[in-house]
């Protein structure tokens, strides 16, 4: 191998050595940020009322009370029942190109 191709080589190895140091400096720069700086109000809505959810699912609520009784949507009772975005996306994604009318209220 020539000097050149080595030089080269070397260089290549300090580039990614720089951008992985970069990366990860980065990273946990963001985690540090939105651990002190975020506000409840920044946070983006993790758990949803019924209400709530009735309207992301162009519905009512109580067609969603009935699809939570029938199990076919899983809520936390934290005082009234709440429902997590992630299992609102997989209600959708498993449900999608069902008929659910025998739900509708």
């Amino acid at each position: 191998m020539s000097k050149a191709t080595k030089d080269l080589v070397q260089v290549q190895c300090t580039i990614e050595e720089v951008v992985k140091s970069t990366l990860q400096t980065l990273s946990s720069a963001e985690t540090i940020n939105f651990t002190k700086n975020k506000t409840s109000k920044d946070l983006p809505d993790l758990l949803f009322t019924v209400e709530e959810t009735a309207k992301i699912l162009k519905s009512n609520a109580n067609t969603t009370y009935k699809l939570i009784r029938e199990g076919k949507l899983q809520a936390l009772k934290l005082g009234r029942f709440k429902i997590p975005y992630f299992e609102l996306e997989r209600f959708l994604r498993d449900n999608l190109g069902q008929d659910l009318s025998d739900y509708i209220c």
